[in-house]
């Protein structure tokens, strides 16, 4: 039977970690197995937390230590936790020796399950789908990587920069806070000191922690292994923390954050019409993308307003405004009297405005923008001022259109009258986010890219790693495009500024206060990015930064169709949208397992 055919059940092996980390990993594995899926815990005769459930079966292997040993690892690991008032040095001096301690320990545990040939063997005829474990421990890691199996991580986050490395996200040290630190993302000059000394220090404290691993590990699979090489292999990676609740960092897109997992439900939440909204807005976008039609099972029906921008930045925003309507919610599309693509359409109402200005404009901005694609090649220099005067042009055009809306007080009030759920919009035209803000809805981002949006969403920008918008460099560049792309990124902020001066005044007039971009596109609830993270460079994501490339694609011939359900932390909450993507043959097995424990874990959770 096909995975995604109903009542197809898969089978889950899960390797957890003795103590609070197994809370989470339970719930999971007495959830899947309740809803009839094959789950079997491997588990050491003697531990502090693990046993058996109702929903799963557990197997156990000899262990060469007793309770009273796990008791005494417990009592330090206490003392450690009361003793807060420490130095740097010495808190990390008494935190490593605990550590090694620890370690041993789960030395022991690993070669007593890995070297346990009989278990072995058995859980290799067993042909499972997935391993779900803990990498805090490797030991559920390097089995998964013997087995060939996708692995799902779940974790709280790993000592001396371990998951950064392992999965190739940027991690600053002038921006990200290092392990022992205790620092916020804003430091002073010396904590920033500091905390890259730190950093400096962590490929050596990895080293003493997991040496023994690495030991065990190299002997089970007979040849030479890191334990960043093991968990490189990790499918996915489930964090348990809220993004709203931690220090801003990079996440790479197979790390889905799950935060509130461990927390017991005592009054659930009033169910948010917005979250309806979004979510069936991005299962609309991700079927889009495949030519799908997404079942929606729901009977609520709400509110959209959208104010979309001319162009070929329509093409997507108008087919979630088809679907959305088509679905029986009311979709108001807001558009100027006069423009290039934008129009009625059968499943939304249209809601126009006037304008001063005619067809002619529009028709002498193309014949520039024909001019600049076709042109002759150019210095950087003059690259980047006859860009920056095209843009100028552009949001001039932007500037008189929102300027336009903005003084129809009579459109206005109507728009306020409607109680809108959400706004669609592209904010490379801020008249959405501006009437966002003013109508207090939250606003959906549908775009390509800003030359500006990193300011906005908070996400590093690292100019050593990312290329400026102007550059044509790649992520791998010379030590004279770094230089030249550190200089150009200093002059992004005054380029933004020249570029959106106009709008800026107009917003200002319109909310009667003194407002900058940055902080009309930081109240953006979601950015839905039209890009996929396998043909773009790698760089930092936030949270609420959701990548649908695809959807403006018309699909000839359909590739072979993999199965991802994208939104895994939606999981635990009782909520599902899904992400069907073509990805066609692919030949790294690297990429194959992150495919199918996505594919696995999620359709068996639902």
């Amino acid at each position: 039977m096909h995975p995604r055919e109903p009542g197809w059940t898969g089978s889950l092996l899960v390797v957890p970690m003795d103590g609070s980390h197994w809370t989470g990993v339970k719930a999971v594995a007495e959830e899947m197995g309740r809803r009839g899926h094959k789950v079997m815990v491997v588990i050491p005769e003697v531990s502090v937390l693990l046993g058996p459930g109702k929903h799963y079966a557990t197997r156990t292997f000899p262990v060469p230590y007793g309770q009273q040993q796990l008791d005494e690892l417990q009592a330090r690991n206490a003392e450690v936790m009361d003793n807060k008032q420490q130095p740097l040095l010495e808190k990390i001096s008494t935190r490593i020796s605990n550590m090694r301690k620890f370690v041993d320990f789960q030395r022991a545990t690993a070669e007593s399950l890995l070297l346990n040939q009989e278990l072995v063997d058995f859980l290799r005829k067993q042909n499972f789908d997935a391993v779900l474990t803990s990498p805090t421990v490797p030991t559920g890691a390097i089995l998964a990587y013997n087995l060939s199996l996708p692995a799902v991580y779940m974790l709280r986050g790993l000592p001396c920069g371990l998951d950064s490395t392992a999965t190739a996200y940027p991690n600053p040290p002038s921006y990200v806070p290092r392990f022992f630190t205790h620092y916020s993302d804003r430091m002073s000059f010396r904590q920033r000191m500091l905390n890259v000394l730190v950093s400096i220090l962590e490929p050596l404290l990895c080293r003493l922690i997991y040496w023994s691993t690495e030991d065990v590990a190299s002997r089970f699979l007979q040849r030479d292994v890191s334990v960043v090489e093991i968990l490189q292999s990790g499918a996915l990676w489930l964090l348990r923390y809220d993004f709203s609740l931690e220090f801003p960092k990079p996440l790479m897109p197979n790390m889905v954050l799950i935060g509130g997992i461990n927390c017991a439900v005592k009054r659930p939440l009033i169910k948010m019409h917005f979250i309806a909204i979004l979510c069936l807005v991005i299962s609309i976008v991700s079927c889009a993308a495949l030519d799908q039609s997404p079942s929606g099972k729901s009977s609520w029906t709400g509110k959209l307003l959208v104010v979309p921008m001319d162009g070929s930045h329509w093409t997507g925003v108008k087919a979630v405004a088809e679907e959305m309507g088509r679905r029986g919610h009311t979709v108001i599309v807001v558009i100027p009297e006069f423009s290039m693509r934008l129009g009625p359409g059968k499943h939304y109402i249209t809601k126009t405005f006037p304008v001063s200005y005619g067809q002619d404009l529009f028709n002498q901005i193309m014949v520039d923008y024909v001019r600049e694609l076709t042109g002759p090649g150019q210095s950087l220099l003059k690259s980047v001022t006859s860009k920056v005067d095209f843009f100028k042009k552009i949001f001039n055009l932007m500037a008189s259109t929102t300027e336009s809306l903005f003084k129809n007080q009579e459109l206005i009030e109507f728009l306020r009258e409607q109680n809108f759920d959400a706004v669609l919009t592209d904010p490379a035209l801020p008249m959405g986010p501006i009437l966002a803000l003013n109508l207090s809805v939250p606003a959906v981002y549908m775009l390509r890219g800003l030359p500006c949006d990193a300011t906005a969403t908070a996400r590093p920008d690292p100019p050593s790693y990312i290329p400026c918008f102007f550059t044509q460099n790649s992520d791998r560049m010379s030590f004279g495009q770094r230089v030249m792309n550190v200089l150009v990124s200093m002059l992004e902020p005054l380029g933004c500024k020249v570029v959106y001066w106009s709008v800026e005044e107009v917003a200002s007039n319109f909310l009667q206060r003194d407002v900058s971009m940055d902080e009309i596109l930081s109240t953006g609830a979601v950015w839905l990015m039209r890009y996929d993270f396998t043909l773009e460079f790698p760089k930092p994501l936030m949270p609420n930064m959701h990548l649908i490339g695809g959807i403006n694609c018309e699909i000839k011939n359909p590739l072979t169709k993999v199965s991802i359900t994208y939104a895994c932390h939606m999981i635990f909450r009782g909520e599902r949208f899904g992400y069907d993507c073509n990805l066609g043959s692919l030949k790294r097995e690297r990429a194959l397992r992150r495919i199918d424990a996505r594919g696995t874990l999620c359709v068996m959770m639902y």
